[in-house]
């Protein structure tokens, strides 16, 4: 059966319509090696065999990332050239139309995931299908929280629509060329298709084939390329190595199994002393401050109220995120707990005791309390409407806005019962935004876009936006403490004032946090001011795992610090360092049910290495002379 198509030439309906996928197959293909080629930049190449690695990998794995939506497309097809589909006239409309725009928009939309994927991982080494991005992408706020602007979105519809029109012209290429019966006649051959696939299952069995062996070696060239490629499939053969003789390279790594999550917390019943002060407490976290924003000219309000407190020196955060790390400062447990505590709805240890103590408390974030889940670990159990996030606007203005709804409860609060209050400022969150008032570092970067970001060449005034950021915050901070020392309330507060974690700027070849635990991403500033103690600086090495235990010891709390958490009482005599995990041992109490313990096995190093936990960078930065900045 032949119809004449919209050109005027005749098409063969099944046979013509099977040679422009296979043409446009062909092509998308040869398109798609570009976009995906890109991902053989992130790997260091060590070796000839990492090099055939990768490239098998990569052309392998291209045609794998084609080979569903075009099965879904040839499934198109064959239903609307069935019998049924010619009596519903589905065979009288043009072929541009019933087979090219689904064809285009699906393949178009593969194109534009992995371009996403390979930007996504050249600034976070993860990909888009990690658990991380899901739980961004399907918690409320989450997306909000990567600040992106009117710009970025026009950026990322320019790249659609530029994905979408590379389709359509391959399309009608592959339309025109089967029509003419030119060059396509010759690409889609059928031994030169067979040939095609042929090629590709002996690479496929080859890089299939040399990560289990790598993986029996322990070849970490190979091992670690692996990362690169989405929804690579790992292969291992440690059963049949074993049955043949073959001993496997035994690696650095830690096994971690969970079972059910029956919570024994705390392990003790708490003890409180008879007499005890009921000090207020305004508790302040920021978004990625790191240890050396610190700064007498950088922070020069944070930095003089911490010469008059306790300041820790060697500081360092219980994760690289948000969710680890103020998980970690509240409860003094290691991050992997969250997850047991946020299935089911338990606070921390101090948030309960704040509740007996019948504490006016009002909690406030430039974020949002459901990402990360905050309304589900530490405020479980604190009523919605003492709950309070900032709707509109950058992050420095919700800093701003609700600095001003704290300095309001502070005015109107019941003078007669203690009062809690916590803020978790966004100034510093990447992009960074500020006023203009608060400039100290230029030049800096005045349009940051996700899309068009290059952190190799736009760092350093990327950091300068940072740095300005941060002088926002130290303002916003600044009015919160000018508040405390004009109603008198020093006497009678203990402020606490840290980060959640710290900011890379490519010093070891990353940007932002969330993937490494270089010094500058764990590393965090905390000043501690309890009423009655003279200032002190602390030079020994703490960890947010010790601000619970130096907070409950403080409200009176006479449990053993083990009995709540894994942290110490900062101002005792304990030197213990926190490290997360150690050579070869375990907790030998647990917070959890026989159950639910973590299991740990193969550890046969220190799970961290990095020198930044043995010792402190000094960070010099371009000085400016302009130092103002409005803080209201």
């Amino acid at each position: 059966m032949k119809r004449r198509n919209p050109q005027g030439r005749m098409l063969d309906e099944n046979q013509g319509r099977w040679r422009v996928l296979s043409a446009y197959f062909a092509l998308t293909y040869a398109a798609f090696l570009v976009n995906t080629g890109f991902y053989l930049k992130y790997p260091v190449i060590d070796g000839t065999i990492q090099c055939i690695y990768l490239a098998s990998v990569w052309l392998t794995y291209s045609f794998l990332y084609l080979a569903a939506p075009m099965a879904m497309i040839a499934a198109w097809n064959s239903i609307t050239t069935s019998p049924m589909a010619r009596r519903m006239g589905l065979s009288r409309l043009p072929v541009w139309l019933v087979l090219g725009a689904p064809a285009v928009l699906l393949l178009g939309g593969v194109h534009l995931y992995f371009f996403a994927n390979r930007f996504v991982y050249g600034l976070y080494k993860f990909h888009l299908h990690s658990g991380f991005v899901r739980n961004l992408v399907l918690t409320r706020g989450g997306l909000e929280s990567m600040g992106s602007d009117t710009t970025t979105s026009v950026t990322v519809g320019i790249l659609t629509a530029g994905f979408i029109g590379l389709q359509w012209a391959l399309f009608a290429l592959a339309l025109r060329s089967v029509q003419s019966r030119r060059w396509t006649t010759w690409l889609i051959r059928p031994r030169r298709l067979v040939g095609t696939v042929a090629v590709l299952i002996v690479l496929g069995l080859f890089e299939r084939c040399t990560f289990a062996i790598s993986s029996i070696r322990g070849y970490m060239p190979v091992l670690s390329s692996a990362e690169t490629f989405p929804f690579y499939l790992r292969m291992t053969v440690g059963g049949l190595a074993r049955k043949l003789g073959i001993e496997a390279a035994r690696s650095d790594e830690l096994h971690v199994s969970v079972g059910a999550n029956h919570l024994k917390y705390p392990l003790q019943p708490i003890r409180m002393a008879a007499v005890r002060p009921r000090h207020n407490i305004v508790w302040l976290v920021s978004e990625s401050l790191r240890w050396d924003m610190l700064d007498p000219e950088i922070m020069p309000a944070t930095y003089a109220f911490g010469k008059k407190s306790a300041r820790f020196l060697n500081h360092f955060s219980g994760g690289n995120g948000t969710r680890m790390g103020v998980f970690s400062m509240f409860y003094g447990l290691h991050g992997p707990y969250w997850f047991s505590f946020m299935n089911e709805r338990r606070g921390p240890v101090l948030v309960d005791l704040i509740l007996e103590d019948n504490y006016q408390m009002e909690l406030f974030t430039s974020a949002r309390f459901t990402y990360p889940e905050f309304d589900k670990t530490f405020w479980a159990r604190v009523p919605v409407e003492h709950l309070h996030e900032a709707e509109k606007g950058f992050g420095w203005e919700k800093d701003r806005e609700n600095v001003g709804k704290i300095l309001d409860f502070i005015d109107q609060r019941d003078p007669a019962r203690p009062f809690f209050t916590f803020q978790f400022f966004e100034s510093p969150h990447a992009r960074y935004y500020f006023p203009p008032e608060c400039v100290i570092r230029e030049p800096y970067l005045e349009t940051f876009n996700y899309a068009t970001f290059d952190p190799s060449k736009d760092i350093e005034l990327v950091k300068n936006r940072y740095i300005n950021s941060c002088r926002h915050l130290d303002t916003q901070i600044d009015r919160i403490l000018k508040s405390l020392e004009t109603h008198g309330l020093l006497d009678s507060t203990i402020v606490m004032i840290t980060g959640d974690h710290g900011e890379e700027f490519m010093e070891h070849g990353m940007w932002g946090h969330n993937s490494k635990f270089h010094e500058e991403q764990i590393r965090v500033p905390l000043v501690i001011w309890v009423p009655g103690k003279p200032p002190v600086e602390i030079p020994r090495m703490t960890s947010h795992l010790d601000i619970a235990a130096t907070v409950l010891k403080v409200l009176g709390v006479e449990n053993a610090e083990s009995d709540y958490g894994l942290g110490h009482e900062t101002s005792s005599a304990a030197q213990n360092v926190t490290i997360p995990f150690s050579r070869g041992g375990t907790t030998s109490r647990s917070l959890m049910t026989a159950t639910s313990q973590f299991t740990l096995s193969r550890v046969s190093a220190w799970a961290i290495r990095s020198s930044a936990l043995r010792r402190a960078i000094e960070t010099r930065s371009r000085r400016s002379s302009r130092s103002g900045c409005d803080p209201a």
